[in-house]
């Protein structure tokens, strides 16, 4: 059984068809990209599944789980979007923690979450700068956000991130 999983998903806005009929899989473990043209639907289906969007018809199912109709705020997915929404005030650890903290998650759990993100990323040792002070590929606003805090994990939720190069 597939972790993720679009049904004969049709999405667009208003009139505007945008997908049609688009079936999608993904299993547990898998790293996937999407690619194609500007237009082509990439945002549409990374909004449907964070749950920005709804579909016209169709179902998504998570984890077994019919998600199609579930709001956006029970789903438990993080997004970043094409530009950074980044906290020019906020330490790369804060902008990266944001989202755990809104959810009251404890201290030591934010922490461990946010280095294990960090780590991931590439970004340690950046956890004290801001995001002015990040640059060359290798700062914040290359590459974390708040929506990082989603981090693909069991635990906390999943992550979708929307890029033109994906």
């Amino acid at each position: 059984m597939a972790l993720l999983e679009l049904q004969n998903i049709t999405a667009g806005y208003d009139k505007n068809v945008i997908l049609k009929d688009l079936d999608f899989q993904v299993e547990k473990g898998e790293l996937v990209s999407l690619l194609g043209s500007s237009g082509c639907g990439k945002t549409t289906t990374l909004r449907l599944i964070a749950g920005f969007s709804s579909p016209m018809s169709g179902k998504f199912i998570f984890n077994g789980k019919d998600y199609t109709k579930v709001p956006l705020d029970k789903r438990n997915f993080g997004f970043v979007f094409q530009s950074y929404a980044l906290f020019p005030h906020m330490t790369v650890f804060d902008n990266v923690a944001f989202g755990l903290k809104m959810r009251k998650l404890p201290k030591e759990q934010i922490k461990k979450e946010v280095m294990d993100m960090l780590e991931t990323v590439d970004l340690l040792g950046f956890e004290n700068r801001f995001p002015k002070e990040g640059g060359s590929g290798q700062g914040p606003g290359d590459q974390a956000g708040p929506a990082s805090s989603g981090r693909a994990s069991q635990q906390s939720g999943r992550q979708a991130a929307d890029q033109d190069a994906c």
